[in-house]
């Protein structure tokens, strides 16, 4: 079996969120703001369910069962399978959230076309990566710790490509320089570099 530094500490992962409370509720914010008014949302790559017990979740999606347990003493409900193959029939959710997890998935385009396959039509994708293309993003490739160590980050230009090539549109986004906490929006022209970038896309 692949190890997963998710399964075997995620208590680990999760205390690292509790030393950085101001970027935790700068990151969690930006995300809510597009997944507001949505539902039902499903998390694919939920892990201890942080995000997805701030951000509206109402389904989260890991293969990491004990960081599952986690998520759901947040109240959050929780299905033990991969992003991959998705135990949920098609058109399901209005709304998908993919936090920080493309990095690790071996077959990104199926990824995607998997969480379209879930989503209802004209429904929302929301998609949060570290930027490959910025100061944190080339930091944790230089040295990417217990957790980052299988990592492969995008860049911006990577995930809109991705995204275009997987039935999404478009539609918005925004994003964070981490030590300032200053927000930039997706028409920004410095938004190719901000550390973590949240892009908003549409199901055609």
């Amino acid at each position: 079996m692949r190890f997963n530094p998710f399964n075997e500490a995620p208590e680990r992962y999760d205390s690292w969120f509790d030393a950085q409370p101001a970027l935790f509720k700068a990151e969690s914010a930006l995300i809510k703001r597009f997944l507001e008014g949505k539902a039902p949302v499903l998390e694919i790559g939920t892990g201890t369910g942080r995000f997805a017990a701030v951000c509206g979740v109402n389904v989260g999606v890991d293969p990491a069962l004990k960081a599952l347990l986690m998520a759901k003493e947040r109240g959050v409900k929780v299905v033990c399978a991969l992003g991959e193959v998705l135990p949920f029939p098609s058109f399901l959710f209005e709304a998908v959230l993919i936090n920080t997890v493309l990095c690790f998935v071996k077959d990104r385009r199926a990824f995607l076309l998997e969480a379209g396959r879930v989503l209802k039509k004209n429904g929302t994708l929301v998609l949060g990566f570290i930027n490959r293309e910025s100061k944190l993003g080339r930091m944790y490739t230089e040295k990417p710790g217990f957790f980052l160590k299988s990592a492969r980050f995008l860049s911006v230009g990577d995930v809109l490509e991705l995204l275009g090539q997987t039935g999404f549109s478009i539609i918005g986004g925004g994003g964070l320089f981490v030590d300032t906490l200053k927000e930039l929006s997706f028409e920004d022209a410095s938004f190719y570099v901000v550390d973590f970038a949240v892009i908003c896309a549409k199901k055609l």
